[in-house]
């Protein structure tokens, strides 16, 4: 006989099998796994014991054949894993052995299958109690055609999980240190320059750390305003209010880490007779001075304010004639441009005068 010899299952002199089905996992990390159902004795000697011996995972269904080996050979370590190679290949090209170049796991659930359809790299598998599942042909050994029975065996890898379970957290630590230590602050509102009709609301310019910046909303009497504001600013001149009316306004920011509301403001409107909000700036005139240092000494009187040149602050353009730098942004901003007879009449009334009958270019009307 050669090192590994076949015969059926009648007539084997050396060699008996128990009728019981046999499972032995003897080391998880070995990398040949061999499922036995009917154990194999050689000699007074298991193909299970000698399997122990030297720290390999044996299963075997034997139906037909019956696999043993020489006396001789058990007595030798290194021929003995030869010999149980050289089963699991012989075993595996009879159909009844399946070789996993994975680790084995504890409490593996192996499954029986027929192999129903092979159709575009895909494989139909039927299971004994009618069950189907499709499963990558790839995955098949070779040679497995329509009606072959392969057994598919799934285990838990738990050393791999936890793992990636450590690489995730390590991730999330180093997300949270990167993105999350610090927290956008929430912007604290203002309001200046109140007149009789319009407002600025300023806040800090906005400090998001690592976030970024969604959205900003303006709220006036808890309601949002249509406004756009650019994110880049840190202000909003609102028009058009009633006069002498208090309004309440906040601001709602809206950033990649959340959502942050300001604290709440009141404001009231100027009455008709409060001039202190007129903030001017001077444009063009026919004889600059004396003209131009009498109006501010005016302004100085009635609790006004006057500016070099046109800002966000400015409420009135004060010019005799068109043109020039402050002209030209007054009418960027939609400043009103009026003559200077405008402030004397507003000092002479003792309140706010109409900005319309004192336009230095001509505004049509409606008559």
């Amino acid at each position: 006989m050669g090192l590994l010899e076949t015969t059926e299952d009648e007539g084997v002199e050396s060699t008996t099998r128990s009728s019981t089905v046999t499972t032995t996992n003897i080391n998880a990390n070995t990398g040949i796994t061999i499922v036995v159902r009917n154990n194999i004795v050689a000699n007074g000697s298991s193909i299970l014991e000698m399997a122990s011996s030297i720290h390999a995972s044996y299963i075997y269904e034997a139906k037909t054949f019956v696999y043993y080996c020489k006396a001789s050979l058990a007595k030798d370590l290194d021929k003995m894993i030869l010999l149980l190679l050289k089963i699991s290949l012989t075993a595996a090209l009879r159909g009844c052995l399946s070789i996993s170049a994975t680790n084995t796991r504890k409490n593996m659930t192996s499954v029986q299958f027929t192999v129903g359809k092979l159709d575009a790299g895909m494989a139909i598998l039927l299971t004994e109690d009618h069950h189907l599942i499709e499963f990558p042909s790839l995955l098949l050994p070779k040679g497995v055609t329509s009606g072959s029975i392969v057994n598919i065996a799934v285990s838990r890898n738990v050393p791999e999980e936890e793992k990636k379970m450590k690489e995730f957290w390590e991730l999330q630590k180093a997300i949270l240190t990167k993105f999350a230590s610090e927290e956008p602050e929430v912007p604290i509102v203002r309001v200046k320059n109140i007149t009789q009709t319009s407002l600025i609301l300023e806040w800090n310019p906005l400090s998001l750390h690592t976030a970024k910046l969604r959205s900003l909303d303006i709220y006036k009497n808890g309601t949002k305003l249509a406004q756009h504001v650019p994110s880049d600013t840190n202000f909003i001149k609102l028009s058009g209010l009633d006069v002498d009316h208090e309004f309440e306004f906040h601001v709602v920011i809206k950033t990649t880490a959340g959502e942050y509301r300001s604290n709440k403001v009141t404001a009231r409107t100027h009455k008709m007779d409060n001039l202190t909000g007129i903030r001017v700036a001077f444009g063009l005139f026919e004889e600059p001075e004396p003209a131009i240092t009498e109006l501010k000494d005016l302004l100085t009187r009635m609790g006004a304010s006057w500016s070099e040149e046109v800002s966000v602050e400015t409420t009135h353009l004060l010019a005799q004639l068109p043109g020039g730098a402050n002209y030209d942004r007054a009418v960027q901003h939609s400043i009103p441009i009026v003559k200077p007879e405008w402030l004397v009449q507003c000092d002479r009334n003792k309140k706010i005068q109409p900005a319309l009958p004192y336009y230095i270019v001509s505004v049509p009307t409606n008559e």
